[in-house]
């Protein structure tokens, strides 16, 4: 592991994937969020499932839900402009292809 320490206020941040591992990277950025709601990061989660904590996030507006099938979507259009990707799915092949 690589600790870094990044300022991500008022940036997008896209994740892929909506189970524990994107659980805990989403709760950690948006520990690390301003005082300021509209200097927090704009987070999009892409996922067919999402765990609980993360529904609930979705729905309290703290972060964008998108409910799809990844392998059906041209992920190069989705990560435009993005200033962080996080790629959390449990498939292998599908961070693999999402990573290239």
């Amino acid at each position: 592991m690589l600790p870094l320490y990044i300022e991500v206020s008022d940036k997008r941040i896209i994740v892929f994937g909506g189970g524990g591992v994107a659980e805990r990277k989403i709760c950690q950025i948006l520990e690390t969020g301003s005082e300021i709601p509209e200097k927090n990061p704009n987070l999009e989660v892409y996922s067919l499932k999402f765990t609980p904590r993360i529904k609930a996030l979705c729905e309290a507006k703290k972060i964008h839900c998108v409910q799809c099938d990844l392998w059906n979507k041209n992920v190069e259009e989705l990560i435009k402009g993005a200033f962080l990707i996080l790629i959390c799915t449990s498939d292998e092949r599908l961070n693999a292809r999402i990573f290239n």
